[in-house]
């Protein structure tokens, strides 16, 4: 098997637990799939933007904040 197969089969298998989550729970985050999935959330982001492109998610908007994540 090739790179290039290897790399598509991760790709694909990646969709696969990204559209489970996003089928088993309505509103989900990036971050938390990427919890639920150990993906990284760079992983989750790109794979995000591909489903968006292809009109299979729908953006619900910003949830809520915390106080003690994120870069300063």
């Amino acid at each position: 098997m090739s790179i290039s197969s290897k790399d598509d089969l991760n790709h694909l298998s990646n969709l696969k637990h990204i559209k489970q989550q996003l089928f088993n729970h309505s509103a989900i985050s990036r971050a938390e799939i990427a919890r639920k999935t150990d993906l990284t959330r760079a992983t989750v982001s790109s794979l995000f933007d591909e489903l968006d492109s292809q009109n299979y998610i729908k953006h619900l908007g910003r949830g809520k904040s915390t106080e003690n994540g994120g870069r300063k």
